[in-house]
């Protein structure tokens, strides 16, 4: 058993896939499998990333979580990262740098670090800029308020395989959000242990499934939310939250921080 199973799950997406993979065999780090979840591409992902020496499972499935959770069931290591297809690791460290403190914290079940996302930046939302990058700070402590209101994006995950094959997997009744059903189950529910490393882990382009505010997204989110929280509790913590975001919006201007071009060149070469 090795200490790391990375995941990709991709389909028809030869380009993204083959970028995610190169930030994986450039780690510095060599106590990991890496798998590629392909969901019987037709494009030229599955020689092209056999080329790279990537071990490949090409085979149907009934969309990205019902992938990811056949992939688990490959999985040997201890820990697993999901980092699906144009994911990018943001450094040749970060799998060191995540052993180390979970080895320096006892092993908590799940580990996640922060993240730099190019996602949902577009023209009139909040005035920023579409070539604008947004770092994400996660907190320390996870409390079930910001729990509430504050999803921790699963490519920055590193969770025990056995947690999530106790909690029997993603649960594929949320066609978008159900890595956010994972992520309160494993915290609020399994009470895992976790550990919060202060380290951008990940660099997404975003595009994905969870983006946006769909119907079917808001829907999932309010079925989840009433899974895991009380009447009183949504409540309270929705009220909080309306405030809250108020005061912000009168009390603070907007500040927008960039990632350099040269940093957007080297993970998307645009």
């Amino acid at each position: 058993m090795c200490l790391f199973t990375i995941v990709t799950v991709t389909r028809n997406n030869c380009v993204g896939a083959a970028a995610t993979a190169q930030t994986v065999l450039e780690q510095d780090f060599a106590d990991y499998e890496y798998l590629v979840k392909d969901g019987a591409s037709t494009d030229d992902t599955h020689k092209r990333l056999t080329e790279m020496g990537v071990r490949v499972i090409s085979s149907l499935d009934h969309g990205v979580y019902d992938a990811m959770n056949q992939a688990l069931a490959l999985s040997q290591g201890r820990y697993v990262c999901f980092l699906n297809s144009g994911d990018r690791f943001s450094s040749r460290d970060v799998l060191s740098t995540v052993a180390l403190a979970l080895q320096n914290h006892g092993f908590p079940s799940f580990c996640y670090g922060d993240a730099i996302s190019w996602d949902g930046l577009k023209p009139g939302l909040n005035g920023l800029a579409p070539d604008r990058a947004r770092p994400i700070c996660y907190r320390s402590q996870l409390s079930p308020f910001y729990l509430f209101r504050r999803t921790i994006c699963h490519q920055a995950w590193f969770v025990d395989r056995e947690l999530y094959r106790e909690l029997g997997g993603f649960d594929l009744s949320f066609s978008i959000s159900a890595a956010y059903d994972m992520q309160l189950r494993a915290l609020l529910v399994a009470k895992a242990s976790y550990l919060h490393v202060s380290k951008c882990v990940v660099v997404y382009e975003g595009g994905g499934i969870s983006g946006g505010n769909s119907p079917t997204m808001r829907k999932d989110r309010r079925m989840i939310l009433e899974r895991h929280y009380s009447f009183g509790q949504r409540m309270l913590y929705g009220s909080c939250f309306m405030i809250m975001y108020s005061l912000s919006r009168i009390a603070r201007p907007l500040v927008v921080r960039c990632a350099p071009a040269s940093l957007k060149a080297k993970f998307f070469g645009h």
